[in-house]
Parts: structure tokens; C-alpha cells; sequence
């Protein structure tokens, strides 16, 4: 991998790696220029803690997924209380 910083370039694509991978504000921004030149029809992630962030790339696209804050309440548990008592569902109280 190159050094953080250093640009290459492939396939007439010159990218910069990321320096930090939960900058959110500048995920829409990236997500359209990526789209644009790989044309990707979905997103994945296999870790849990990019979930959210998966989602939220693939909102901003327009692509078939959870809806962001569906996800942020199925791993947050005072989101998801909070989502359950909003709809009128019980639900235990915590400790």
C-alpha cells in the first residue's frame, strides 16, 4: 500500500488514500466520485462497525439497503429503545 498520502493512479483514476475511514462529512463526496468511475451497483461491508456507514453510502447513491437509521437502532440499544417507545412498543427498562 502507498505511503498515507501518495496519489496513484490506475485505469485513468488518481486517488488519494483515505486518511481516516469515519470521516461521514466527506463520505457523499467520495461515494459520487467512486460510483462515477467503478459504477458499482451495491455496498457491502463485513464488519459491524461499519454498518452505518455502509448505509449511509449507499442512501446517498440511491442504492437498495436498511435505511441508515433503521441500522443505527438494530446495534444501539438506547436508539433502539428510544425508536420503540417513539412507536408505542414496550419494552424492557434498562439497568
Amino acid at each position: 500500500m502507498p505511503a498515507a498520502g501518495r496519489r496513484r493512479t490506475a485505469g485513468g483514476l488518481t486517488a488519494q488514500r483515505a486518511h481516516e475511514t469515519n470521516d461521514l462529512p466527506r463520505l457523499p463526496s467520495f461515494a459520487d466520485n467512486v460510483r462515477r468511475v467503478l459504477r458499482f451497483d451495491g455496498v457491502v461491508t463485513s464488519c459491524d462497525h461499519y454498518l452505518g456507514t455502509a448505509a449511509r453510502f449507499a442512501a446517498h447513491l440511491g442504492l437498495p439497503g436498511a435505511a441508515p437509521e433503521a441500522v443505527d437502532c438494530a446495534y444501539r440499544k438506547g436508539l433502539a429503545r428510544a425508536a420503540m417507545h417513539r412507536a408505542g412498543v414496550p419494552s424492557r427498562r434498562s439497568r
